[in-house]
């Protein structure tokens, strides 16, 4: 479904459940997934090999809970390409622009035979960049929720600007957690 366009395309990706700050004890950094979010990790993985969806590249934040999910997701798709970059978790960042500034960065270093990109990350950051990108209100991502955007045809990674990408659909967990019922 999305593997065979000669459009590039990113998949925003927020992390699965993670155990609540008020929980934990240790640094934001280090907090794990739930058993929930774990479990979570296979439905979403699965649905999203389901529509065709198979990321060439994944960069994740290095957090424990986005590093969990991006090697669940590295795993089911036997993607070797998977790497973390430290920017994506900048507690300091206070400037939303600081934090777009880090997702562009991203995209526009993505491989040049890669033709989806999956970012997998925090919110607001995410939210914010995926409106950014399309140039329109993009829904606030609920925990392990995706957002699939379409670059414009022919467009390289280095030169993806705000504002010119498609933006195709936005998946929520309530969804993808009653389709897997049906399997």
């Amino acid at each position: 479904m999305f593997h065979n366009t000669k459009k590039k395309q990113i998949i925003l990706v927020r992390h699965a459940r993670a155990v609540e700050r008020e929980e934990w004890t240790g640094a934001d950094y280090d907090r794990p997934l739930t058993e929930e979010g774990e479990q979570s990790n296979q439905i979403v993985a699965n649905y999203l090999r389901l529509i065709g969806v198979k990321p060439d590249q994944i960069v994740a934040s290095p957090a424990a809970r986005t590093r969990m999910t991006a090697e669940s997701i590295a795993k089911k798709f036997h993607n070797h390409t998977l790497t973390f970059n430290k920017a994506l978790y900048n507690e300091d960042i206070v400037w939303p622009r600081d934090a777009m500034k880090v997702h562009f960065d991203v995209v526009r270093k993505a491989r040049h035979n890669s033709n989806i990109l999956m970012i997998v990350g925090h919110n607001n950051d995410l939210s914010e960049f995926a409106s950014y990108l399309a140039n329109e209100p993009v829904p606030s991502m609920k925990k392990w929720s995706v957002i699939v955007l379409s670059l414009p045809e022919d467009t390289e990674w280095k030169n993806v600007k705000p504002g010119t990408l498609k933006f195709i659909y936005y998946l929520t967990p309530h969804f993808l957690r009653l389709e897997s019922l049906d399997k």
